[in-house]
């Protein structure tokens, strides 16, 4: 009986003091006891706030509102319903928002204590966005397997990349919202699946299409012909290209210089004009780039020839041209009236010393003989350049007088010293360009 009193008084006297501590707690510390729903410092992503207070209650304590703030606003007392847990409904724009809840404890009606809760919400109902920082364009085309992935998006964010040949990938932002990772992607077209979550849980879905590319453009034909003779005023430069995916561009190299380039997708060819004015030998050095970056290199050299005949047939003058320049001029007979020397752009295709002269079967020639050896009385001279033009050369003529005037059957007319001096400076190919 008296063990049995012990435990009583015991029993009795640890709940008195239970009790008191409990309410000297609750008097110096109310925050540890009052709960408040959403959490402090939450991200929301409705409009209209649901705040739930719990106030737990002690015989003896006694808890009053006296004020409530929501952004610097007041609400009347009265705000909240129900008894322990407290309940209001806030219907709120997106951003952050402070809710300030101003109460007074009293413990037997004689000790007040005046107790403030300060809380923060962050609105936030839009989706989140994605911006990749390494690509600008629809598809993006990369060299490796390992997709550097790079992205910005809202801080703290967790992003998912699903892809139809692996496993998802699971990525977070960092406070400034930048997201980084690996991905590892099969060769070819990856059509990947891209989900943004947010703090606030709003989510987005975006679609990227990833072209892995591991093999470099490969180059075919070029032009001039490598190792050979090129006969022009400017070069034209071309590269026959190719790539598994797509090409992206290139330039060239001319003896070191750079040059720009031109990339016809259809032709598949790059291209470069420019003007050369030095005959010599050119290196060129083609790069082709494919839209993953990969590059492909190509080099060939070939000697410029830069000499092209000019004739005037106004002036009945023939000029020389080299290096831009003319180095030679020499007076010429042209064709008569009745038989023009045709105007165009036209070619030395053949040269001849001593050349034999031929009866061509025209009118003019029916009473001469079927062929004329060479010697003073050739009508060729001591040299012909036989032209692309049908049945026209420039060769020399015994016929001295005639130089200066209309006088031929179609051809240039030299004299003989002047002939064999323009021979012996141009080339099979060499340009010809007649002109009134």
């Amino acid at each position: 009986m008296a063990r049995a009193l012990k435990i009583f008084f015991f029993s009795i006297g640890f709940g008195a003091l239970l009790y008191v501590g409990l309410l000297v707690a609750y008097f110096f510390y109310p925050k540890l006891f009052i709960r408040q729903e959403p959490e402090n410092l939450a991200f929301l992503n409705r409009r209209r706030i649901k705040v739930e207070i719990y106030v737990p209650t002690f015989p003896g304590v006694k808890w009053e509102f006296k004020q409530i703030l929501v952004d610097g606003i007041s609400f009347p007392h009265n705000f909240f319903r129900g008894n322990l847990k407290k309940k209001a409904d806030f219907l709120l724009s997106e951003g952050k928002h402070r809710f300030r809840i101003v109460g007074q404890i009293s413990i037997w009606g004689k000790y007040r204590r005046r107790v403030c809760l300060n809380h923060c919400y962050y609105l936030d109902v839009t989706p989140p966005f994605l911006n990749l920082t390494n690509s600008l364009k629809e598809n993006i085309y990369y060299p490796t397997s390992t997709w550097n992935f790079q992205a910005q998006t809202e801080p703290l964010s967790e992003v998912y990349v699903f892809s139809p040949t692996s496993h998802s990938h699971l990525l977070k932002s960092d406070f400034n919202g930048n997201v980084r990772g690996e991905i590892f992607l099969a060769c070819g077209k990856n059509d990947l699946v891209i989900k943004v979550i947010d703090r606030a849980g709003n989510s987005s879905f975006f679609r990227k299409r990833v072209f892995v590319d591991l093999v470099s453009p490969t180059t075919g034909l070029v032009y001039p012909p490598p190792g050979k003779l090129y006969q022009a005023s400017s070069a034209y430069l071309r590269v026959e290209v190719s790539d598994n995916l797509a090409l992206s561009g290139g330039s060239f190299r001319v003896n070191g210089r750079p040059f720009k380039a031109l990339l016809n997708p259809k032709s598949k060819t790059l291209v470069s004009v420019f003007p050369l004015t030095k005959d010599g030998t050119y290196t060129v050095s083609a790069e082709v780039r494919d839209l993953a970056g990969n590059t492909s290199i190509k080099k060939w050299s070939f000697y410029l020839d830069t000499t092209f005949i000019v004739v005037d047939l106004s002036e009945r003058r023939l000029y020389l041209y080299r290096n831009g320049k003319v180095i030679r001029t020499y007076r010429v007979a042209v064709g008569r009236f009745d038989f023009p020397t045709p105007v165009g752009d036209w070619k030395v295709i053949g040269k001849r010393k001593n050349p034999i002269w031929r009866n061509p079967h025209m009118n003019w020639s029916k009473d001469m003989p079927e062929f004329i050896p060479p010697g003073p009385s050739n009508p060729l001279g001591p040299r012909a350049l036989d032209l692309s033009a049908p049945l026209v050369r420039i060769h020399g003529t015994p016929q001295i007088g005639s130089i200066g005037h209309a006088a031929s059957h179609g051809c240039i007319r030299m004299y003989p010293w002047d002939v064999i001096e323009l021979f012996d400076l141009v080339r099979v190919g060499t340009p010809v360009k007649i002109r009134w």
